[in-house]
């Protein structure tokens, strides 16, 4: 789960914008974010799948004993591993009160989109490795909440082996057994465990756009990042907050996205810069009655200044003489 946002501001009275960039874990920045998949791509991808598994399986069948499946379900179980990795940091994310951006399993030529709970989902070509995108609202506990969503990917894949081992029966899951059901629960255990072993361990990869961090070395830099940091990554969600608004020329709404942001940050010049910049638009178009309104002196100030929306002229039919 890695990621990095970048906040650029216009200057005034244009307001702010946010921009993130996504990077998969142990691969770098993803090379075909949202394109579809180009030709055969799709058919080669699967059809290379298809014959991995069919030689497992004539692995397998040769001289067959049922141990010899659980390869067969550890590769089964790593893509489904996965999404429950991605969507660990996803549900801890929004429990702590965060925005999920998003989140993707794979990489590579896009397959599918949709949204689950609010939060867009993406599947990709090449189903080896996955990221979600969370940001923080509030700096309230910030490096610990992120610490936790970090470390909520392998959690949920060691929750997996918890409820299987209990279910199985810790005994019957350490030790060597002809059932089938009992093999596939093992072959589950293995890959998450291997998964989790891999993602704990603090490593990072540098690529040409930035650095690349597993979910260790991200909780260990979540704890000692710079609190600046988790600034610009809050205003990003407030400033966006208040252009949609905007945008939708929704006043109430806009105005709320005002106080919440405030409320985060409180007097923040970049935030105070958007605040003002979009008060002032609705203003020339509408009143706006900031009574009661948690809001920084200035930004009153800024759209009590701005000029009033023009009084609607009406035409008068005159007799003609």
């Amino acid at each position: 789960m890695v990621s990095h946002g970048f906040l650029h501001t216009q200057p005034e009275p244009g307001p702010a914008r946010a921009v993130t960039s996504r990077y998969v874990p142990g691969v770098g920045f993803d090379p075909a974010p949202h394109r579809d998949p180009r030709g055969n791509e799709r058919w080669i991808v699967l059809g290379a799948f298809v014959f991995g598994l069919v030689a497992l399986v004539a692995i397998v069948l040769e001289d067959y004993e049922p141990a010899k499946l659980a390869p067969v379900f550890m590769l089964l179980a790593w893509f489904p591993l996965i999404a429950l990795h991605e969507l660990g940091h996803a549900l801890v994310a929004k429990l702590l009160g965060w925005e999920v951006r998003e989140m993707v399993v794979g990489f590579g030529a896009e397959i599918a989109r949709f949204e689950l709970r609010g939060v867009p989902v993406t599947l990709k070509m090449y189903p080896l490795a996955g990221w979600v995108v969370p940001v923080p609202r509030t700096l309230r506990g910030v490096r610990w909440r992120s610490a936790l969503v970090y470390l909520a990917g392998p959690l949920s894949e060691l929750a997996l082996v918890a409820v299987l081992g209990s279910v199985v029966g810790w005994e019957t899951m350490l030790s060597r057994s002809d059932a089938v059901a009992v093999i596939a629960a093992q072959g589950v255990c293995i890959a998450a465990l291997i998964d989790v072993v891999s993602n704990l361990i603090p490593r990072a990869v540098q690529t040409e756009h930035g650095w690349s961090y597993t979910d260790g070395l991200g909780a260990i830099r979540a704890l000692t990042k710079p609190r600046a940091e988790y600034a610009a990554q809050v205003r990003s969600v407030h400033e966006e907050a208040i252009l949609d608004a905007l945008a939708g020329r929704d006043v109430e709404g806009t105005l709320d996205a005002c106080e919440k942001a405030y409320a985060a940050l409180g007097d923040d010049p970049h935030l105070r810069s958007t605040m003002g910049a979009a008060l002032t638009e609705l203003r020339r178009e509408t009143p706006l009655d900031l009574d009661g309104r948690a809001l920084p002196d200035a930004v009153r100030r800024r759209a009590s200044e701005a000029p009033p929306p023009a009084a609607p002229t009406r035409d008068f039919d005159q007799d003609q003489d």
